[in-house]
């Protein structure tokens, strides 16, 4: 008869039905909007729509228990500033912008921003951010407890994500995906990645995975604790991209310090590429914007199928302190340093694994800055510390 019955043995503080089925707010075609401190929550689609927009600020917003995302931003120069999103079905925030073609930047930005608990419909897929398009930054956030990723980045360009604190992910979809997830395999032009100065702890898998032939990823000056350890993956895993430079991490109670994948050698992936090679191929790239990208002009030099399935990347100054657990011994892993490397092309140096401190202030106390005379500098010359106090949300 269109009744409802809701039956509990535990005391519950309040019930919601929601029949809002459109986002709660679209900002369509519109420029120069601020809004602060509303609270937006309960609905069957995203919570705050923004299109075709470009000047939009959210700033200390509550945006809670809609089916689909937070936030799902199309625009220019659109920021979401010290919010707190949780309870929502999809993605915290998914950002499109800028231009893939010209690369103009969005500079779209996701900052101090709490997100949480999100995922709960689509289990698969969906991060703290979702990022697409052309010049955004995910800086400063907590990001925590969910289904998948906390960041995903598929068809991007230019996007920096530091001092962001990622922990206690993913819940559901474990035996595959990590903390960060970046697929550009497809799209060898998408450059300009950088992750650096971050924190990432109690991460069951993998804490930045570059997939499926990503390229140009640089992964710098982020501490990785308890991170893979349930699952028997390293803190980084390239899985057979190029062109990536992982450098000055600092790896504290982990298995393994980095994985260099090998993947099959499959002739699709031709079918996304030689559209590449041609349009960029032969010095064409000099008369495009992508010409900053030294390392993707090389790329389009590649004239041998093992040079693209089989691509060199970087791993030097790092620093994998394990004074808990063993370094987990596969196939190809070097005992001295905890790095793994199928692809036999893998260019590595100068990086430490020890069960000794290595300079830590205070490793019972969770306190990962390094001390003046850390033994860390005299055995990896060139470590920089790494900004551990600024890390995570400011108040």
């Amino acid at each position: 008869n269109g009744l409802v019955y809701f039956l509990s043995d535990d005391d519950l503080s309040e019930v919601v039905l929601t029949s809002l089925d459109t986002p709660m707010l679209i900002i369509d075609g519109a420029s120069k909007i601020n809004i602060e401190g509303l609270s937006f929550s309960y609905g069957r689609n995203h919570g705050i729509v923004i299109k075709n927009s470009n000047n939009i600020t959210i700033d200390k917003c509550q945006i809670s228990n809609f089916a689909k995302g937070g936030v799902d931003v199309s625009g220019n120069s659109v920021r979401i500033l010290s919010s707190h999103i949780h309870g929502v079905g999809a993605f915290g925030v998914r950002l499109n912008g800028g231009n893939l073609s010209t690369l103009e930047p969005a500079n779209n930005e996701v900052i101090n921003c709490h997100i949480h608990d999100y995922g709960w419909e689509q289990k698969s897929q969906m991060g703290g951010v979702n990022i697409y398009g052309v010049g955004h930054r995910i800086a400063h956030n907590e990001i925590h407890n969910a289904t998948h990723f906390a960041l995903l980045i598929r068809r991007a360009n230019d996007v920096t994500v530091e001092f962001n604190e990622i922990y206690d992910l993913p819940k559901y979809h474990k035996f595959d995906g990590g903390a960060l997830y970046i697929g550009t395999g497809a799209t060898p032009q998408c450059r300009g990645i950088k992750i650096q100065h971050n924190y990432f702890h109690d991460i069951p898998t993998i804490g930045v995975y570059p997939d499926n032939f990503s390229w140009g990823v640089e992964i710098s000056r982020n501490i990785f604790r308890n991170v893979g350890v349930e699952a028997g993956r390293p803190a980084v895993n390239v899985n057979g991209g190029g062109e990536c430079r992982t450098f000055n991490n600092l790896m504290i109670d982990c298995i393994q310090m980095y994985w260099q994948g090998a993947r099959e050698k499959e002739e699709r992936w031709f079918d996304s590429w030689n559209p590449i090679l041609e349009k960029f191929g032969n010095g064409q790239i000099e008369n495009t914007p992508h010409k900053k990208y030294r390392d993707f002009a090389t790329w389009l030099t590649k004239n041998k199928t093992d040079d693209f399935f089989r691509p060199t990347s970087y791993v030097f100054n790092n620093v994998l302190y394990h004074p808990n657990h063993d370094i987990l011994i596969e196939s190809n892993v070097d005992i001295k340093t905890g790095i793994r490397d199928n692809s036999k092309v893998l260019k590595v140096k100068n990086n430490w694994a020890t069960k000794k401190d290595p300079g830590l202030e205070n490793y019972e106390m969770n306190d990962y800055n390094l001390i003046a005379e850390a033994p860390i500098f005299k055995n990896v010359k060139g470590f920089k510390p790494i900004l551990f106090n600024k890390i995570g949300r400011f108040k």
